[in-house]
């Protein structure tokens, strides 16, 4: 973990609401699957930071989904070339294996960069509308309105379309909302093999302000600091 000067390079939309953000840094660790990133902002004397999931990283540059939500996201989709930020990473712990089905809700595409496209892994892929879709490859897509692809949530689309005779490990991303409607909807030897990426407000990002803790089997954990990937099986929602 480091932390450094992030130029931002390009910031355009690529969906509704959300925004891709290429940033240039001094230096940064090459990071792994399923880690983030710490962007600060400043704001007179201090820095306001917020946890975003690095969707690509190529030589020097960082790419992350930008979803406006919150003070600092808006903030952020309207920086332009040549604006400064800080960040810190990469932080957290990350998947293992490079293979895997992938079930991702809305923005949260970001966490699984580095499977979509790629040859042995499965993308199950949601949103709202197709205006909220990012315009990427996938290998199963559902739209809640039906305006582009499988009508019907996330859950849906993946008990319709899951081969239950795949055992490769199930990898999620979502709001709790999802994760907790997945859970309740699967056999529980699908849950067994799945690792969730849990979304979380964060102040540190690296488990020192104990912010955002999620309530496990084995007690309180640190998102940030234990996480963001945990056995779905684990969890307590």
């Amino acid at each position: 973990m480091i932390e450094t000067r992030g130029i931002v390079v390009s910031n355009k939309p690529v969906a509704r609401a959300i925004y891709q953000i290429e940033i240039e840094t001094e230096q940064f660790e090459p990071r792994k699957p399923g880690q983030f990133a710490m962007i600060g902002i400043k704001d007179g004397d201090f820095h306001l930071n917020r946890p975003f999931s690095i969707y690509r990283q190529t030589s020097n540059k960082l790419t992350f989904l930008i979803q406006k939500r919150g003070t600092i996201s808006k903030r952020l989709i309207k920086k332009r070339p040549g604006d400064k930020l800080r960040i810190i990473g990469p932080l957290g712990n990350w998947f293992t294996e490079n293979q895997a089905v992938v079930v991702a809700a809305g923005s949260s595409i970001a966490t699984f960069g580095d499977f979509i496209e790629k040859d042995g892994s499965t993308v199950f892929y949601a949103a709202a509308s197709k205006d909220d879709l990012i315009n990427i490859n996938v290998d199963f897509l559902s739209t809640m309105d039906g305006s582009f692809g499988f009508r019907g949530n996330l859950v849906e689309l993946f008990k319709a379309k899951f081969e239950k005779s795949d055992k490769r490990s199930i990898y999620l991303a979502g709001p709790s909302g999802f994760i907790k409607a997945f859970r309740d909807s699967v056999d529980k030897e699908i849950i067994a093999r799945c690792y969730v990426s849990l979304e979380s407000y964060m102040g540190c990002g690296f488990g020192v302000c104990q912010g955002c803790t999620v309530n496990t089997k084995n007690g309180y954990k640190r998102v940030c600091k234990d996480g963001t990937i945990f056995r779905l099986d684990e969890i307590i929602l």
